[in-house]
């Protein structure tokens, strides 16, 4: 199954100088993305990984408009979607998705499957019987899932996996544009995993997708992506091909990222160990110069006074560093 590629250029989805903040209190305001700016082109997956809390999630809502940037554009496909009305929101928003950290959470327990599916098409008021049955057994059989077997079963009686693959195919039913994954495997046994990654790499290419992948698993992420952005602490501090990324990481707190990752042949790294303090700094108050500063093992004066700016070392290959590794 594939779908109606448009004419455009440049990128699908290009966020520009996203800020997204909280007031927690009288005083108190939670800085939780600062400045975040990239593009994702057609048939290409953008992976976004940090730790906990560094913002990924509220990116994610911020891009879809729920609740909207505190300052900052999202473009899809050319149209801003930050300027909008609620009804032109509205209009536009089937060309934009959603796919889950908890899969069986994120279905109505008490509705089947096929009815699930379909609710995307009698919200933008497809009422044609014949047509919703059909486009809901050719999406179900696309995921890997059997009509027949599956159509009228409840979550309950499905495996994560398989509940999955049924929140995939009830975002696909739109056709959008742009499919956002905020976690959508972390959440599902490991061998699950790679047959969730499998169908999310088919699919891309299938529906001609720009994908996002939210996730704190670099290893994951490397096989989905072809591009990976960095997050800390609410900015993204790396953007780089996924390879370029992996074997020649310019950023300390990169380099300590992929040195966690746990090694199948001992002492077997390809990078000399870098370790960070386990303190994250609060969004609330948040360091000045650059925001690792305090956790940096390359740390100097400048990196407490001045924040670094996004700049390319090589080809598609950015990072925000004062003092980046060579």
């Amino acid at each position: 199954m594939t779908a109606h590629h448009p004419t455009e250029i440049g990128p699908v989805l290009d966020l520009r100088n996203i800020h997204v903040s909280f007031n927690i209190g009288r005083k108190q305001i939670v800085h939780a993305v600062s400045g975040v700016s990239f593009g994702i082109d057609r048939e290409e997956t953008l992976g976004l990984v940090g730790e906990s809390g560094c913002g990924k999630s509220s990116l994610a809502r911020a891009i879809v408009q729920l609740p909207p940037p505190t300052s900052g554009q999202v473009f899809l496909a050319g149209l801003d979607l930050t300027a909008m009305d609620a009804g032109s929101l509205r209009a536009i928003r089937p060309r934009i998705q959603m796919v889950f950290q908890d899969p069986v959470s994120s279905l109505n327990p008490g509705r089947r499957i096929g009815r699930s599916i379909a609710e995307p098409l009698r919200v933008m008021g497809i009422k044609d019987k014949a047509e919703i049955t059909s486009r809901v057994r050719r999406m179900m059989t696309a995921v890997g899932l059997d009509p027949g077997q599956y159509a009228d079963q409840v979550p309950g009686r499905l495996s994560g996996g398989q509940c999955q693959r049924v929140s995939i195919a009830r975002a696909l039913m739109t056709r959008p544009d742009v499919l956002i994954c905020d976690e959508p495997v972390s959440a599902l046994d490991v061998s699950v995993q790679a047959q969730i990654l499998n169908l999310l790499n088919r699919i891309k290419a299938d529906f001609g997708l720009a994908m996002l992948f939210i996730s704190h698993d670099l290893a994951v992420v490397k096989r989905v992506s072809d591009r990976v952005a960095v997050m800390y602490l609410g900015s993204v501090c790396e953007l780089a091909p996924v390879e370029a990324l992996f074997s020649r990481p310019a950023h300390p707190y990169t380099a300590a990222l992929l040195c966690a990752i746990p090694q199948p042949i001992p002492g077997n790294r390809r990078l000399a160990d870098i370790t960070v303090p386990n303190d994250f700094p609060s969004s609330t108050g948040l360091p000045s110069g650059c925001r690792f500063h305090p956790r940096c093992p390359r740390m100097k004066v400048p990196c407490a006074e001045q924040p670094p700016l996004m700049s390319e070392i090589e080809n598609g290959h950015h990072v925000a560093c004062h003092f980046p590794i060579q």
